[in-house]
């Protein structure tokens, strides 16, 4: 009887040590397992939150909206200098295609192409309505110096030059069904922008944009004018502003 007494006092005393040692083992088995699992965790979380898109990639840009001109055309003929204004507005559709560098900047080939109407007014006398057109072919650079910034991120400032015509039609006040070509100038186009792009997609943007024009173009001697009625050497000077929407490729 003594004996059983003793053994299960003994197996009493052993029980909870069991236990003890089966805890403590559950316990290191689960710090084990954090630190395997830990630091691959952290890894993967910092690898999401790291700027991965910043890297160098194929830029497109398409563009489209209103553009408005404003100019003047001064003559030199028989008579002295006579002068006309003429302004147009018409949709402006531009398509760039470039480099992106590091989401930070892009250099481009750009074409841009206007379609629309004018009015032509020469020596204060009744205004005249015309055809505007007119194209260009160029180089240009677009800058987005916030790009880590939240806010600001989507603001970007653009320029580019490239080489331009410009040709305006007016009702010939001859000829009944005739027109007379009142502008039909080559020359440089430098266009200054500022806008804003919103991403829609990882690499995909949307935006507005404004953007000014100075119209540089060439001196050329005229053919027969209607308007004022003798050969002459024509001096062009325009400049545009413009409001586009845009679809954007970095």
């Amino acid at each position: 009887m003594k004996k059983i007494v003793v053994s299960l006092l003994f197996a009493l005393l052993a029980v909870p040590q069991v236990f003890a040692n089966a805890y403590s083992s559950d316990e290191y088995d689960d710090e084990e397992e954090e630190s395997v699992y830990e630091t691959p965790r952290e890894n993967a979380y910092s690898a999401v939150e790291t700027p991965t898109e910043f890297r160098n990639s194929f830029f497109w840009r398409i563009t489209d909206g209103l553009n408005l001109e404003y100019g003047n055309v001064f003559k030199d003929g028989d008579k002295g200098k006579e002068w006309a204004d003429f302004n147009a507005y018409g949709e402006a559709l531009s398509v760039q295609v470039g480099a992106n560098f590091k989401r930070l900047f892009a250099v481009f080939f750009a074409t841009d192409f206007i379609v629309g109407n004018a009015n032509y007014c020469p020596n204060d006398e009744e205004c005249l309505e015309g055809d505007f057109y007119k194209f260009d072919i160029g180089v240009g650079s677009l800058v987005y110096p916030f790009r880590e910034v939240p806010v600001l991120n989507g603001v970007n400032f653009g320029v580019s030059v490239g080489f331009e015509c410009e040709f305006l039609s007016v009702q010939s006040r001859e000829y009944e069904y005739e027109t007379d070509m009142a502008v039909y100038h080559p020359g440089a186009a430098f266009k200054f922008e500022l806008g804003y792009s919103w991403d829609v997609f990882k690499r995909v943007s949307l935006g507005l944009e404004f953007n000014f024009t100075y119209n540089l173009l060439a001196t050329l001697a005229d053919q027969y004018d209607d308007c004022f009625g003798e050969d002459t050497y024509a001096s062009v000077d325009a400049y545009s502003i413009g409001i586009l929407l845009n679809v954007m490729r970095r």
